[in-house]
């Protein structure tokens, strides 16, 4: 990892998983602490005259690979908080300045872009893996996908998270969405900010900011699309301790 990055909050020896080069799922060491790294990923590929769930199983597959190196795990789906004892990469390491884009109800609302960058940082890609995950970790996830074969339509992942004031007794807020881009306007992200914002307010979360971003695809002649949202919980590799601490 390399870049001017902001100190964050620091992680002790229970955030890192037994591998020195691998990420693990939390499952592999349950201790309580954990990371989430947070994923989109959009993928569109040519049908080969499979059953309609198998087209699908490999939309799936292609779309974890398809902005990280986020396969080969036994992804468990969640429900999408991260409590006090988590960490968030690119937001409590790794942390860079916030590209602010909004200001809704006096609440800054950030890129997540940057945040998307520390993950596929940390997994690397299919054909450049950096930390991958081990393989056959059971992960937990917080997670939704959506297929779609139809041509000329486009498919659609987004995820904003909305980070509480007081992160010792309240959690961070994840909120993934996938859907068609032909359903959607130019409001979409104040829309989907609002909704977090409700789901706060319900759950007594007080929010301080909010990070979001959104990756659409377009599906071509014979071809099925897979839009996905995943946030594995994890340890992170054991080579990656002392750079952490150092920034």
């Amino acid at each position: 990892m390399k870049g001017d990055f902001i100190k964050g909050r620091e992680l002790d020896d229970s955030y890192f998983s037994s591998h020195d080069g691998h990420c693990s799922g939390f499952l592999d060491n349950p201790n309580g602490r954990y990371v989430v790294l947070p994923y989109l990923g959009v993928a569109s590929i040519t049908k080969k005259g499979r059953p309609q769930k198998l087209e699908e199983i490999a939309a799936f597959d292609a779309a974890q690979v398809s902005f990280a190196n986020a396969g080969k795990i036994n992804a468990i789906g969640v429900s999408s908080f991260i409590g006090p004892n988590g960490r968030l990469a690119g937001y409590d390491f790794f942390k860079k300045e916030d590209q602010v884009i909004d200001s809704i109800e006096g609440i800054e609302i950030c890129s997540l872009d940057p945040l998307l960058e520390v993950t596929s940082s940390i997994l690397g890609t299919i054909k450049n893996p950096n930390y991958p995950f081990f393989p056959g970790s059971m992960v937990p996830c917080a997670m939704k996908s959506l297929s779609y074969d139809k041509e000329g339509s486009s498919i659609y992942s987004a995820l904003s998270i909305s980070v509480p004031k007081d992160k010792a007794i309240n959690p961070f807020l994840l909120m993934e969405d996938v859907g068609l881009v032909e359903n959607i306007d130019d409001d979409y992200f104040e829309k989907a900010v609002m909704s977090s914002l409700e789901v706060a307010d319900m759950q007594k979360i007080n929010v301080e900011k909010i990070y979001i971003s959104k990756k659409e695809i377009e599906i071509g002649f014979n071809e099925i699309g897979m839009a996905l949202v995943m946030c594995p919980y994890v340890h992170l590799p054991k080579n990656l301790q002392d750079e952490i601490g150092k920034v």
